[in-house]
């Protein structure tokens, strides 16, 4: 006598079924929305951390949820695309067509709500991996502010004044230009911050201009490379430190973004390459017609954030090594 078998069939985890489930938004799903959208790309690690009077399953429920009824997106497939690595690394989302237009019915907030599925399908590895960095930086920074009622987080859409906003280049929102000494005057250039955040106590606002250096860019090119054209066509966190400079003193943060000040956040993946930053803003800014006070940069490492409960009172380096809280005026 023959044995029936029966196969169990489940719903594929990266694949958005046919008939897509219903789902009534809550409040947690706006947040979530906000926080993929607002960061590009999320990891549900750092979601967890966003959510702390929700448990990790919850949030992992309602993420499968929001993707399986294509709110959000996974941009990498089980193997190559939706982790970076095989192993156990969390999933990555991103906003996708549904979410966006979920942000912009339920807020009025001009999202495009098209395109998303190429952009994400765009995503390159090294994009995907830079982009986390940030968005953990962003993660520990909202949690240190979730602990501190006087203190509250804010994103580019609220710092930079609306008629300002509506007159940005498209896809340009973050760049800043100036005209920058080097080697002669006359040069104008751009430079862009990973992201633009605020942090707001009692009334005072501190306006972060922040840079993931993931170890991979030349700091300081040779001296020969410095007087040649190629000094500008390649990317060098030199070049940076000049155009954060020019910005600063002739204003053009004020006159493109209607920012009244800044500071430029650099995380770095260590003690080392923060050294190496400092030396090459004392031997080309410290003095000089490119002359910028230290003040303008503060650079950290992972390791000292990662020993640290609150990243509110890591002590940031400025160009100069003296220590600096990022709530210091």
């Amino acid at each position: 006598m023959g044995m029936t078998t029966t196969t169990r069939t489940s719903q594929p985890r990266f694949q958005v079924p046919a008939e897509q489930p219903g789902i009534k938004l809550t409040d947690d799903d706006y947040q979530i929305l906000w926080h993929i959208y607002r960061n590009r790309l999320i990891e549900s690690s750092s979601l967890y951390q966003l959510f702390p009077g929700r448990s990790a399953q919850v949030i992992s429920r309602r993420l499968k949820l929001l993707f399986r009824t294509e709110h959000i997106a996974r941009p990498i497939n089980q193997n190559v695309k939706n982790r970076l690595r095989p192993g156990t690394d969390p999933y990555v989302y991103a906003i996708a067509r549904n979410g966006a237009a979920a942000l912009r019915k339920k807020f009025a907030a001009q999202i495009p709500t098209s395109g998303w599925t190429y952009k994400n399908a765009q995503l390159s590895l090294t994009a995907i991996e830079h982009q986390l960095d940030t968005s953990r930086f962003v993660t520990n920074l909202i949690v240190a502010a979730q602990s501190r009622p006087d203190v509250r987080l804010l994103y580019a859409d609220q710092l930079i004044p609306a008629d300002v906003a509506e007159k940005r280049p498209a896809g340009l929102f973050n760049t800043v230009r100036a005209d920058v000494s080097w080697p002669t005057p006359g040069r104008n250039e751009g430079t862009a911050p990973d992201i633009i955040l605020g942090i707001e106590q009692e009334g005072r606002r501190q306006v972060l201009f922040v840079e993931i250096d993931r170890g991979t860019e030349t700091i300081e090119p040779g001296k020969r490379k410095q007087r040649s054209e190629r000094f500008w066509r390649d990317t060098s966190f030199l070049r940076k430190l000049l155009i954060y400079g020019a910005v600063f003193r002739t204003k053009a943060h004020q006159t493109q973004l209607g920012l009244p000040t800044f500071r430029v956040v650099t995380v770095v993946p260590n003690a080392d390459r923060v050294e190496s930053i400092k030396a090459a803003w004392h031997n080309h800014l410290s003095t000089g017609v490119n002359r910028t006070r230290p003040g303008l940069f503060l650079f950290t490492d992972w390791t000292s954030m990662s020993v640290a409960e609150d990243l509110l009172q890591v002590p940031f380096q400025n160009a100069a090594g003296r220590p600096v809280h990022l709530l210091d005026e």
